[in-house]
């Protein structure tokens, strides 16, 4: 018995791959930056330091020093770290399918601002206080997912927030 080769028929080539995809370049940097500030706010967790540019009784003090700064035992500057490196290593992954990138990275995105809106809305809310920087870090993820949107590769579903 002899065994055959599992060949393509003659003259049936299988099609090559699509090209891989570059990495979002864009959206990595304005995840770098997101890692260097939430990286900064869990630093100043674990020491108890107030921010720099903020009076130590100001806003953010006040919110540092909430029930609400952390999650699990976990100050929130660290979950929001774990967001932007994920955002970061989707990002910069190259891929051969764009579209399954964007999905990964929009979903990110909203996950990000809508926990930001939730926390800027307890702050205001139930602290009275604001806090530069976690608005700066909103501000950074609204930016996020507004370029998602403006970049929205073509066959993605929710052409005019159609089909979600």
């Amino acid at each position: 018995m002899s065994r055959k080769a599992a060949t393509p028929a003659r003259g049936k080539e299988r099609p090559a791959p699509p090209p891989k995809a570059e990495p979002d370049r864009i959206t990595a940097a304005l995840a770098g930056l997101g890692l260097l500030l939430t990286a900064y706010l869990g630093l100043l967790a674990l020491s108890g330091s107030s921010p720099a540019f903020c009076a130590s009784d100001g806003g953010c003090g006040l919110i540092q020093s909430s029930a609400w700064s952390k999650f699990l035992g976990v100050p929130l500057a660290w979950w929001g770290f774990g967001l932007y490196l994920l955002l970061l290593l989707v990002s910069v992954q190259p891929v051969r399918r764009p579209l399954q990138r964007w999905r990964r990275q929009w979903r990110l995105a909203l996950l990000g601002v809508a926990v930001s809106l939730y926390l800027t809305a307890v702050g205001w809310l139930a602290l009275d206080a604001f806090c530069a920087l976690c608005l700066l870090s909103l501000a950074l993820l609204l930016l996020v997912f507004v370029l998602l949107n403006l970049r929205r590769p073509e066959g993605a579903p929710g052409g005019a927030w159609s089909g979600w």
